[in-house]
């Protein structure tokens, strides 16, 4: 029975792919090689951010214990409290870490393997096409060599240990005030879509002055070669080698400046929406402690609570944001590896029949050409050969002798012509 596959959208003759389905091919393939890395991974988010959020609670426990006149007592369970919990959480997350590793060395040795077998299921013809060899590389060469599996793996636990984090430091904030967090969280995408904004303008950057610098390149190596330093000075080219020079250096001085100029903006409104963030949080909290006009009043181990708190949402909403942009570029990287996965594979046709004893074998008029081949390897060709006779097949290399195996065993199909056994 053949295995019916789900037809998918082509271009350029490969399976078309985004980063959502790159994404869930990637996903589905982890979790078919270590199931359990997936549970790891979620318990290291997870004691990551217990381990920033009990962070907060230090300076309170250590305030209220002096300005509340603790007992000694009392105040050194507190201490020793947190330092057990403390401890605990660093040894869960210490193990955790281990674990992680040593999932991870599995999975590096069992995605090769996934994507051997991957290969060994491809249409046979498809393995002589140049294309798909090159697609095989683009395909493996992020995991082998750029460690991109690794890298995916990271980003995604930063990005879940950050979104815990700002789930649990929300949950303060919001008993806190309501309306603060609301705002914080408006300061917080706005950095963002300012960062995002820099990050789209300096790729376009990046790529417009590509062209210059192969430009200028080209020229000052010119200017340096000592085999030109003749015909330069013997034709008065040196007027028309500092013109040139000149003006791809004043075009990429203007490039430059207007880059920094954009960088210094965009640091400078950081700067600002930081400076923002911070007296909201200390001039709001400072009202809240001196009295009860502007919401319930608190004491000062909640003030160090709630600053550092606002403090450490910026930094985490920023690093989980930079967690989504890595992972959106380590998907891209992972793209080949995606389009490979889904090429459709070969059907599968059992059968029980045997060939009868050979009496001859014959090739009439057959012609072959490998897919995306640059010439023809075979070019109707015709002979025959009885049972019983010994002939010898000679010729350079790529002239098509192994070719002809392959088209007798049935692994490659000929253009044209065709090939009788009996």
């Amino acid at each position: 029975m053949k295995r019916k596959q789900k037809e998918i959208p082509v271009t350029d003759g490969f399976p078309a792919t985004t980063a959502p389905k790159a994404l869930k091919m990637m996903l589905r393939l982890i979790f078919q090689a270590d199931r359990g890395y997936y549970l790891v991974l979620l318990f290291r988010a997870l004691f990551g951010a217990m381990s920033g959020i009990v962070n907060l609670f230090l300076p309170k426990i250590l305030i209220d214990g002096f300005t509340r006149g603790w007992d000694f007592s009392v105040f050194l369970t507190s201490i020793l409290i947190f330092a057990g919990v403390k401890f605990v959480i660093l040894q869960a997350a210490n193990l955790l870490k281990r674990q992680s590793e040593l999932h991870e060395e599995v999975l590096y040795r069992k995605v090769p393997m996934v994507f051997a077998q991957k290969v060994m299921r491809l249409p046979y013809p498809m393995l002589e096409d140049p294309k798909v060899l090159d697609l095989k590389e683009r395909a493996l060469f992020p995991i082998t060599n750029y460690g991109s599996l690794g890298n995916l793996m990271g980003s995604s636990l930063n990005l879940l240990t950050g979104l815990l984090t700002l789930g649990g430091m929300a949950v303060l904030l919001y008993q806190f005030s309501p309306w603060f967090l609301l705002a914080l969280l408006i300061l917080c995408l706005v950095a963002t879509l300012l960062s995002g904004r820099h990050a789209r303008f300096m790729r376009v950057q990046m790529q417009e002055i590509i062209p210059t610098n192969r430009r200028y390149g080209y020229w000052a190596n010119a200017v340096t070669e000592e085999k030109n330093q003749k015909d330069f000075r013997l034709f008065g080219l040196d007027e028309v080698m500092n013109r040139k020079i000149n003006s791809y250096t004043k075009e990429i001085t203007d490039w430059l400046h207007a880059l920094y100029v954009r960088d210094g903006n965009n640091q400078t409104f950081q700067s600002l929406i930081i400076a923002l963030m911070r007296l909201m949080a200390y001039g709001y909290s400072a009202l809240r402690v001196l009295g009860s006009a502007w919401g319930a009043q608190i004491g000062l181990g909640d003030y160090t609570v709630v600053v550092m708190a606002t403090e450490n949402f910026f930094s985490t909403f920023q690093r989980a944001v930079m967690g989504v942009f890595e992972t959106i570029s380590t998907l891209h990287h992972l793209m080949p590896f995606s389009q490979f996965m889904m090429l459709k594979e070969a059907d599968r046709q059992p059968g029980t029949r045997r060939p009868e004893p050979l009496e001859s074998l014959a090739f009439e008029n057959v012609s072959f050409r490998y897919p995306n081949g640059d010439r023809q390897i075979l070019d109707n060709l015709s002979f025959e050969i009885k049972a019983g006779q010994k002939i010898s097949i000679v010729g350079l290399n790529n002239a098509g002798k192994s070719t002809m195996v392959k088209l007798i065993c049935r692994l490659l199909e000929p253009q044209s012509g065709r090939i009788l056994w009996n």
